[in-house]
């Protein structure tokens, strides 16, 4: 499974590079089961990450200041500190103008949103 996995996200990332601009314009599916396929699979996902959510949830409860969790020798999980160095853009692009074009780079992107919400 995760050899698929990542086999596929390769693809996408090939498809990333190969289309990186968006054209107006439709692609036309004419063929509905793979979509629906789709949708089912995305719903499943979420009703699933929200049960894996809620044992999280129930795991880091239990764990409180403790940053392992182990069975017998088994470590499961870890939940752990780390001090992390944020900058504030807003406050850097307001007061800094230059140091933030000298800093910022853009780039276009593209990302799929499906309307999973709309029946076809």
């Amino acid at each position: 499974m995760e050899k698929n996995k990542k086999t596929i996200e390769s693809a996408i990332n090939n498809l990333k590079l190969l289309y990186p601009q968006s054209q107006p314009g439709n692609c036309e599916l004419t063929e509905l089961d793979s979509w629906e396929s789709y949708r089912f699979a995305i719903n499943e996902r979420d009703r699933w990450s929200e049960k894996a959510e809620f044992f999280k949830f129930q795991f880091m409860n239990s764990m409180k200041e403790n940053d392992t969790l182990k069975h017998g020798r088994k470590v499961l999980a870890t939940w752990k500190s780390r001090n992390v160095c944020i900058v504030n853009g807003q406050y850097l692009k307001s007061n800094y103008p230059d140091i933030w074009l000298q800093c910022t780079k853009t780039h276009s992107i593209r990302y799929f949103m499906p309307k999973l919400k709309e029946k076809v």
